[in-house]
């Protein structure tokens, strides 16, 4: 509306009121565990309110050797696979990281907790290393098992011993 000395005039108007739009990602799980030289997934979940547009998905804060793909990497509906890949060359330890989204609403971040887990391995060691033993007689060491990241069961052997030479495990 409009007035003055010519009069009073006016046009319309057309008002659309929209609803908000909006997402927000999570994780499914948010901590992944990976050996080097292997892979992890993750459910990448989208919640969208009003928002139907494709959200590109990235990986940040990765070390040199750890890299990721999305399945699909700009999803237009509620969720993405993330597979991360830790290289045979990455060091152990935790690594923070994050997902992030960029959509036309703007973009928008979760959460990874990466564990890169040392390789399992155990070696053998004996006390004492040598035994002399009389014929017909009975000898004892002790096979100590030393353990990095290994909790599995070491079946053991005595190889290679000259015929007639038995041993047992205890």
């Amino acid at each position: 509306n409009g007035s003055g000395s010519a009069g009073n005039r006016s046009t319309p108007l057309t008002l659309t009121v929209s609803e908000p739009q909006d997402y927000t990602l999570s994780l499914s799980p948010a901590a992944l565990t990976v050996a080097p030289g292997a892979e992890g997934t993750a459910t990448v979940n989208i919640a969208r309110t009003n928002f139907i547009g494709p959200v590109t998905l990235s990986l940040d804060g990765a070390p040199a050797g750890v890299t990721e793909s999305f399945d699909p990497a700009a999803p237009t509906g509620t969720s993405s696979t993330l597979t991360v890949s830790v290289g045979a060359a990455v060091a152990p330890g935790v690594y923070d990281l994050t997902v992030e989204g960029t959509g036309s609403v703007g973009d928008r971040s979760t959460p990874l907790t990466l564990t890169v887990s040392a390789d399992p391995n155990y070696t053998l060691s004996l006390a004492p290393a040598a035994l002399t033993i009389a014929q017909g007689a009975d000898g004892s060491t002790t096979v100590t098992i030393t353990r990095s990241n290994f909790t599995g069961a070491v079946t053991l052997s005595l190889d290679d011993a000259p015929t007639g030479v038995t041993g047992s495990f205890d």
